[in-house]
């Protein structure tokens, strides 16, 4: 069984860069081609050393409906978002698409052996614009994390109560802007608070951070390294708050399960997998003094007892095993 891709150097050729049409046709458009084409040769000339493949689906891929014919049966595609919502969202080429995706992405659902998403949510979408789909099972895969330690607790007495927002872009799902509309109507706790953003901030949303410099610090994107020492000197990591802007009430993020590994607790815009008695993950508008409640209650839980408890629910081999598990039983042995 080939889980998640088997590590392949099919990528090592090198394209010119240059800045001219070519070079981006070359670079984009045929590297594209010529690296699915390898990937989709090589599973195919050994497409009998595995019981089943599991693909992360690809939108509008027509190299799909190659391997759902050579593999009718035996592939499950997982997903990682209601893929034509994404699409669309992202202006003209985006809704191009997503047109091209509504059309091809049913005919490579219908070959999957079942629909796996990161969510529920994207799971019944799958399943809801898959023909014959009805029979199909289905199973949530949630995102995981490899290794990831928790950090040493740097907070003293005293101290302003500092909040973390990580993001490699806050963009429009990041709902930053929710949180500066807070944050300027906000006049209880806000002194005694300080949010720190790490990622890149889009220039509109500067001058409104430089009116609210007093209670927001800019570090721009940043290594592993420092976000874990400023992860040390924190009280509480904040989610996204703007899924909903893509017609989503739950998500799967990495960066979620990474705060939990380090001994933060989460406050955050959107539902994830963790179950209802679940102390450390609060769903929540951005609202400050929920936000300052929440953290003040999690304060006497150490960044270790943290990390302990939300392993089960975070950590990749969990995932993958529950994975392996459900597959074995519900679809191997029919």
């Amino acid at each position: 069984m080939l889980v998640a891709g088997k590590p392949i150097d099919l990528f090592s050729a090198k394209l010119t860069q240059t800045y001219t049409y070519r070079a981006v046709f070359y670079k984009f458009l045929w590297g594209w081609l010529i690296s699915r084409a390898r990937v989709t040769q090589y599973l195919l000339k050994h497409r009998r050393t595995w019981d089943i493949i599991v693909f992360r689906y690809r939108v509008h891929d027509p190299f799909l409906i190659v391997l759902g014919l050579a593999f009718r049966g035996r592939i499950i595609f997982i997903h990682h978002a209601i893929e034509t919502l994404e699409l669309q969202s992202d202006g003209f080429a985006g809704r191009v698409r997503a047109i091209l995706d509504q059309t091809i992405g049913p005919i490579i659902l219908s070959m999957s052996l079942a629909h796996v998403g990161v969510t529920g949510e994207i799971v019944d979408y799958e399943k809801s614009r898959s023909f014959f789909s009805r029979h199909k099972r289905t199973h949530v895969y949630p995102n995981g994390i490899i290794d990831v330690a928790p950090v040493s607790d740097q907070r003293s007495v005293g101290e302003r109560k500092k909040f973390m927002f990580v993001c490699s872009h806050f963009d429009r799902i990041t709902g930053l802007d929710l949180l500066l509309d807070n944050l300027e109507h906000t006049n209880n706790y806000v002194d005694d608070i300080l949010i720190h953003l790490v990622g890149r901030i889009d220039a509109h949303h500067t001058r409104r951070i430089d009116s609210l410099s007093r209670y927001l610090v800019c570090h721009g994107p940043q290594g592993e390294s420092y976000i874990r020492n400023l992860a040390s000197r924190t009280w509480l990591s904040l989610g996204a708050f703007g899924l909903h802007r893509k017609g989503l009430t739950e998500g799967s993020t990495l960066k979620v399960r990474e705060s939990l590994a380090m001994g933060l607790p989460v406050y955050s815009g959107h539902n994830d997998i963790f179950p209802i008695d679940f102390k450390h993950y609060l769903v929540g508008p951005p609202d400050l003094s929920s936000m300052v409640a929440f953290a003040l209650r999690q304060r006497v839980f150490s960044r270790e007892f943290i990390a302990n408890a939300s392993m089960p629910f975070i950590i990749k081999s969990a995932s993958l095993g529950s994975f392996v598990k459900w597959i074995d039983s519900q679809l191997l042995l029919r």
